[in-house]
């Protein structure tokens, strides 16, 4: 499993919602529900500014989106993120982590 915290910059009370896409796509009708390729970052405890998303192995690029509470889309980037251990070792990989950070 791979673990991405995405930090909302500045107007961070506007984002309503943190999605993560594999393969660099969020179709505009994608359900959570449906596809594996895509996940609902959740917020860290009380920080409204921090979200994390628990992901298996997705496709990169990733595109995280940030939407407002109309469901727009109020920034999107393409990330590759520099996945980081957090268990296992480098010849047999393991759990790994990354942050992004976007700003609405």
């Amino acid at each position: 499993m791979q673990t991405l915290t995405v930090h909302v910059e500045d107007e961070a009370g506007a984002v309503q919602k943190v999605r993560v896409c594999g393969g660099g796509n969020c179709p505009d009708d994608a359900t959570l529900d449906v596809d594996p390729n895509i996940v609902s970052a959740e917020k860290s405890s009380d920080e409204v500014a921090v979200w994390t998303a628990t992901l298996s192995y997705p496709e990169e690029p990733l595109l995280v989106q940030l939407i407002g509470s109309d469901g727009s889309v109020l920034e999107e980037r393409l990330v590759s993120p520099d996945w980081r251990l957090t268990g296992g070792n480098e010849r047999c990989g393991g759990p790994a982590a990354a942050e992004v950070t976007l700003r609405p």
